[in-house]
């Protein structure tokens, strides 16, 4: 992993923290960018959310869900968010203190 993809990884870490950048969507735009160390535990975590979210629609594309459909998804996504909040804020701390520097 080159110092750009470091950087990357750590902005988006960081802006799942504060908040800018939604849980789902941070992780999904870090496992996108194939910018992983893959042995690390950390990095294994956001892999793991991300899989586990990857049916709930988020931006553009929740305009094509019927409305009931999409309040059924969001209902068990929060239960979800509130569960792996800890965990992912843990997680993308840690990507911050070991590839910030």
């Amino acid at each position: 992993m080159n110092l750009t993809e470091k950087k990357k990884m750590v902005i988006l870490a960081q802006q799942v923290i504060n908040g800018s950048l939604g849980i789902v969507e941070g992780c999904r735009r870090i496992v996108s960018f194939k910018i992983y160390p893959i042995d690390d535990p950390d990095y294994q975590t956001i892999v793991g959310v991300e899989s586990e979210t990857d049916e709930f629609p988020i931006g553009d594309v929740r305009k094509h869900y019927h409305k009931a459909s999409l309040e059924k998804l969001d209902r068990e996504l929060n239960e979800y968010l509130v569960r792996v909040k800890p965990i992912v804020f843990e997680a993308c701390k840690n990507l911050i203190t070991k590839y910030g520097s």
